[in-house]
């Protein structure tokens, strides 16, 4: 589904540009299609649900993170911070995800046993790949098959839990707990399905879920009501921030220079900022907010696979204009990986998750649901689960 982003903002533009006098304009012609195509969603879950379509269950307890709309709504960096704080509670976690544009994805694959990473990105997809070097500890499989792939974290690594990264439309699989992310400036968008707007299917799909998370972008937690689909009353809420910072510079030059802390690296210094990832822009705005100054931006589409010709125009701009360093994001970095050290330092940009309230409602809600495991294995304090940022900057890539 994450595909279709790009597609959808060519065809806003073209809504944009249309005639809006005319009686089948662009903008109805695709609101009947998303018509069309919503009722098509709405009908495949109400057979899911009747047990016409057959559905699937793992031998263990299954967490999924979702939302509803096209593009990025914060759901890895959630995946990760919701498997710290399950696997400090002492189950023995997975992450499982479809490991999108991975050449892993339709045969499935182990990214990660825990200890080690066994795929590139471009095997395992660039958010597993991120998610298995954030997380000690914690396997990581693909799959385009989500039973398949959870049947894999359970036989090999006795997994007591298995958490969906973006799970919310795959309901072959049975899951114990649905989550449900919305963005907190645009949680339905125009409210329309697409291609008529950036709903996966029609917003009454959201009282399958369990609990709410409101998800923010800026420098702390954020709270405020959420404009949320009617019938979400009785569902437990929780606000989340996700905070940008710089997480590490990497070095491509023969010289070591001196190493100082990346936010004090990036502050003042003239930068080249690229990013394939769903709202670029965002992320162009959180560098010059991090105080870096923005010469060039360079906006590919998510998960957009770099080629030398996308790096040699980077490196150009960078040469042009006298630019410092590169800036990009850590899912970009991991995608990086292949073409070796850059001639330019290169800042990575994460993003941490800090609960409005520093996280009490959401591990309650967890140990009501989850319970603790009986023989406590985490490898994390109960720090690093709290304040949201990885535990360590040495797994950035």
């Amino acid at each position: 589904m994450k595909s279709l982003k790009a597609l959808q903002a060519a065809l806003e533009k073209w809504m944009q540009d249309a005639d809006r006098g005319r009686f089948f304009s662009p903008r109805t012609i695709l609101a009947g299609l998303g018509a069309v195509y919503g009722g098509a969603m709405a009908l495949r879950a109400d057979l899911y649900r009747r047990g016409v379509l057959a559905t699937r269950r793992l031998p263990c307890k299954v967490v999924s993170v979702g939302n509803l709309t096209l593009g990025g709504t914060g759901k890895t960096p959630t995946t990760m911070e919701l498997a710290r704080r399950i696997h400090a509670m002492g189950w023995r976690v997975a992450v499982v995800s479809r490991g999108y544009r991975g050449s892993a994805e339709d045969r499935g694959a182990v990214v990660s046993d825990g200890r080690r990473l066994l795929l590139s990105a471009a095997e395992a997809g660039d958010e597993p790949c991120l998610i298995a070097r954030r997380l000690p500890g914690v396997p990581v499989v693909v799959g385009k098959d989500r039973w398949a792939a959870g049947m894999t974290a359970v036989q090999r690594f006795s997994s007591q839990v298995v958490i969906l990264d973006d799970g919310f439309q795959h309901l072959r699989l049975n899951r114990d707990l649905d989550l449900l992310l919305f963005d907190a400036q645009a949680p339905l968008g125009n409210g329309r399905v697409f291609p008529g707007g950036r709903l996966r299917e029609p917003s009454r799909a959201a009282r399958r879920c369990d609990a709410v998370v409101r998800v923010s972008r800026g420098a702390g937690p954020e709270g405020g009501a959420l404009n949320r689909p009617d019938g979400m009353a009785d569902r437990p809420h929780f606000n989340l921030t996700l905070k940008a910072y710089p997480v590490a510079v990497l070095y491509g030059g023969a010289d070591d220079p001196t190493v100082i802390p990346a936010a004090a690296f990036l502050a003042g210094r003239c930068c080249i900022a690229f990013s394939g990832i769903a709202d670029n822009a965002r992320f162009f705005d959180d560098v010059r907010r991090l105080g870096g100054e923005v010469a060039e931006c360079f906006g590919f589409r998510d998960h957009h696979p770099y080629r030398r010709r996308d790096i040699d125009q980077v490196l150009a701009a960078a040469r042009r204009t006298g630019a410092g360093c590169l800036v990009t994001t850590a899912k970009d970095a991991v995608r990086l990986e292949a073409f070796g050290p850059l001639a330019f330092p290169l800042v990575v940009i994460d993003l941490a998750p800090v609960w409005s309230d520093g996280g009490k409602g959401i591990q309650a809600f967890l140990d009501r649901r989850l319970g603790r495991s009986g023989s406590l294995e985490s490898t994390h304090g109960a720090g690093d689960v709290r304040d949201g940022f990885p535990p360590s900057s040495s797994n950035v890539p």
